[in-house]
């Protein structure tokens, strides 16, 4: 997911090989972004990885327990 279209805060991914798929989702909502210095999200190379905590207007801290039920709940109703 993308915020302003220049931001990565979230990734979803699906793997097919050998007849087995695998997939996962990750949402960055408090982490150090230090660590993101070095890769090329999705081939952009002019966009940067962000995480919830910073797109906040409030100086507070994101954490994952506050997000997974809205996440879970979100996923359901899309996917159901």
């Amino acid at each position: 997911a993308w915020v302003d279209n220049q931001r990565k805060v979230a990734f979803m991914g699906i793997r097919y090989s050998r007849g087995i798929t695998s997939h996962g989702v990750s949402i960055n909502c408090s982490v150090d972004m230090d660590w993101f210095d070095h890769i090329v999200p999705c081939g952009f190379d002019r966009r940067h990885i962000t995480s919830l905590s910073d797109e906040v207007s409030s100086a507070r801290t994101v954490t994952v327990k506050e997000i997974t039920p809205i996440f879970l709940e979100r996923f359901q109703k899309i996917f159901n």
